[in-house]
């Protein structure tokens, strides 16, 4: 429906914005709602979401044109061509991968600025809200790049950024300023590839199939909402890897006494020494004691 609205060489811009609400709720819905549960209530963020979905349905009532050229519905034929062509196929795999990536490290962003960064909970939560202004930028600035260079060089661009920003951060994590710096520019470059990547899919769904552009588009969502979905399980397993992951497995997970029901339970006994699938001298949850720094030493 966006790139409908506006002429050919603005549709980046136009999905942009279209997924400039999708993007920043993705990052900051899920912390504002957990204030907002905190301070108010469980029933006050579910209140929130039904006020917010009344205000968009209006919304969609007044701002939407009702003239816009409606499509006949695509074949089976038409459509079954989307899921075949391999060039669409590629560009499905690059989101999925792309953001299952990108939420691999997020997954555990907020552990990692508290345990390593050393971080307190409420700076963490305004370098969260940062990210998510970061995204908002990074949303419309990669849909503006997109319609001057074209997708594709724009994509080039967006993900080569976003991969030295991923590993900058691993080296910038024991340093604040660097650490804080480095997220506000992952952000942007995080989530600028969603209109480029939409906009490519319409271009080719027009070759591949132009009954069926809708249904293409669609399922690049789909592929996106994957890459999240496999990205998390991923972030568990790819924990213990890394210069930082002790410290990442004392945050995610404490011995198997704290949680006796937990999936990551050791395959040895805490009186052994083991915990979180590390093998230390002494354990970690039972024979603390405390140095002449005033913190903890296992």
């Amino acid at each position: 429906m966006a790139s409908g609205l506006v002429s050919r060489d603005r549709e980046s811009s136009a999905i942009a914005m279209v997924f400039l609400g999708l993007t920043v709720a993705l990052v900051t819905g899920v912390p504002l709602g957990t204030w907002i549960s905190q301070s108010f209530g469980w029933q006050a963020t579910f209140l929130g979401v039904v006020l917010l979905g009344v205000i968009g349905l209006i919304a969609s009532a007044v701002l939407v044109p009702s003239n816009l050229p409606q499509s006949a519905s695509p074949s089976l034929r038409a459509q079954a061509r989307v899921l075949t062509s391999p060039r669409l196929l590629l560009v499905y795999l690059i989101t999925a991968l792309g953001y299952g990536g990108n939420f691999i490290a997020f997954t555990y962003l907020a552990p990692m600025l508290t345990d390593v960064t050393g971080l307190s909970a409420g700076a963490v939560s305004l370098v969260i809200l940062l990210y998510g202004a970061s995204v908002a930028v990074g949303n419309i600035l990669g849909g503006r790049l997109a319609d001057r260079m074209g997708p594709v060089p724009a994509l080039t661009l967006i993900f080569a950024g976003l991969a030295v920003l991923l590993a900058a951060f691993g080296l910038a994590l024991p340093h604040p300023v660097a650490a804080v710096a480095v997220v506000a520019l992952w952000g942007g470059f995080a989530f600028a590839n969603v209109p480029p990547l939409q906009a490519y899919v319409v271009q080719i769904a027009r070759q591949v199939s132009p009954d069926a552009v809708d249904v293409a588009s669609g399922l690049n969502i789909g592929a996106f909402n994957l890459g999240i979905a496999l990205g998390r399980p991923w972030a568990g397993r790819g924990r213990q890897f890394g210069p930082h992951r002790r410290t990442l497995h004392r945050r995610a997970h404490c011995c198997s006494e704290h949680w006796p029901h937990s999936a990551v339970r050791p395959a040895g006994r805490a009186d052994q020494g083991h915990c979180c699938g590390l093998k230390r001298s002494k354990p970690v949850c039972q024979n603390r004691q405390t140095g002449p720094s005033g913190r903890d030493e296992v």
